[in-house]
């Protein structure tokens, strides 16, 4: 199983990486970012979303996930494009990116492919 999530969506996303066992993976597109006790438990290999002209989930702010990242040997990608909040929406055209939000989708696809794939068996006769 694995979990996406936008805004909102995005901070479940990321606590669901911390506390589910059951995920395979996770992608969040730019939610909030849990405190420390919350992310010292993420579980699975996690690619963070972020727009770097993001008002509400920051530079900062992402650059705290960093951190914690690298202070608990956590299995985070964060992947900031150059774009506001909600840049993934498409109805809104006063924030939506196209090309941030394709390449975004790409990275994701091949996240999700890459932790779900279950090792070949092997075969003896």
């Amino acid at each position: 199983l694995g979990i996406t999530g936008y805004c909102m969506g995005g901070i479940f996303a990321l606590r669901a990486a911390c506390e589910i066992d059951e995920l395979a993976a996770a992608a969040p597109f730019y939610g909030d970012i849990p405190e420390e006790s919350v992310l010292r438990k993420l579980k699975v290999p996690t690619l963070f979303i972020a727009g770097k002209q993001d008002a509400w989930i920051n530079p900062e702010k992402v650059g705290e996930l960093e951190a914690a990242a690298r202070k608990f040997g956590l299995s985070v990608e964060v992947v900031s494009y150059d774009a506001d909040h909600a840049f993934f929406n498409d109805t809104r055209s006063e924030v939506y990116d196209a090309a941030a939000a394709r390449d975004a989708w790409r990275r994701v696809l091949a996240h999700f492919r890459k932790h779900f794939t279950e090792p070949a068996k092997q075969v003896t006769a």
